[in-house]
């Protein structure tokens, strides 16, 4: 019975690691999904290979399609750097990218933990992410090794300089929700203009109609001051109203139709002095003051 369970474990082991693929020789490129060209990989070895050289840690690079079903992401990670033997001193570093499934996973040996903690691992591949968002592999993969030998204080002189000099830097990525916030904001801004346009119209109305307004006033207002001049005529003889002869305390007589002689002076024309002579009204008593200024 133990025999029994010692070939299963054995078999289960196996299997496991048949789904691990080989390291590609003569490289620390593996690029199972064939996203570089020869140019690109041998610009990230050189990289590599100073970091080694310096710092004594071995960086594997592994790109794949699909992870194997059977497998999580961590696990195939960690299979890959126990198969492949990374790092000679427990100094290894494995990046692991399934490309298909759009994952990421840095395993870091027991002695590199200090150096590179899990929350310097994870700001490490979050720098990658929009560049592996616009398909540029070759770029990210260029920034996760200049950061790492960055972590390990290795200076890569040149070739760090050179990361960018033949590719165009990632377009900006838009998600969905971009685009619904640009639309409300489009939204808003057009009903505020739509708002000010019919604001600046419902002024000029308002102005208009004061305008208007105004214009009908001074119209009637001419036409009381032109009638003015009409009623300074006389109404029996229609002659012109004649300014020195109509001061208060003169008068001149007209004769009216049944002969009498009436004073129509214009300041003076009262109602209970026509008909009367001047000697006979008895409305006054001469009371009243003088005085000098």
């Amino acid at each position: 019975m133990k025999r029994l369970f010692t070939i299963l474990f054995v078999f289960i082991g196996l299997t496991a690691f048949s789904q691990i693929p080989k390291p590609l020789p003569d490289t620390y490129v593996n690029d199972f999904a064939s996203l570089l060209n020869e140019d690109q990989i041998d610009s990230l070895n050189k990289k590599i290979h100073i970091i080694e050289k310096q710092s004594g840690v071995q960086l594997a690079l592994v790109l794949v399609n699909e992870i194997p079903k059977d497998y999580e992401i961590e696990d195939y990670s960690l299979l890959i750097a126990r198969k492949w033997g990374v790092g000679k001193n427990d100094d290894g570093l494995v990046y692991v990218a399934a490309i298909n499934q759009r994952k990421q996973r840095m395993e870091v040996a027991r002695d590199l933990e200090g150096k590179i903690p899990d929350i310097i691992a994870f700001e490490i591949m979050e720098r990658l992410k929009p560049y592996f968002k616009n398909k540029n592999y070759y770029n990210g993969l260029n920034v996760l090794v200049d950061n790492i030998a960055q972590e390990l204080s290795v200076d890569l002189g040149q070739l760090a300089m050179e990361t960018y000099s033949n590719d165009e830097p990632p377009l900006p990525v838009v998600e969905w929700y971009d685009y619904v916030i640009a639309g409300i904001v489009l939204l808003v801004i057009l009903t505020l203009f739509y708002g000010l346009i019919r604001f600046i119209k419902a002024v000029r109305k308002n102005i208009k109609v004061i305008e208007n307004q105004r214009y009908m006033d001074l119209i009637n207002r001419g036409r009381t001051f032109n009638a003015i001049p009409e009623q300074r005529y006389r109404e029996r003889d229609y002659r012109p109203y004649d300014r020195q002869s109509d001061r208060p305390g003169r008068s001149y007589k007209t004769e009216s139709s049944n002969g009498y002689k009436s004073d129509t002076s214009k300041y003076g024309n009262w109602g209970g002095n026509k008909g009367r002579d001047s000697q006979s009204n008895k409305g006054f008593s001469g009371g009243g003051a003088t005085s000098d200024w």
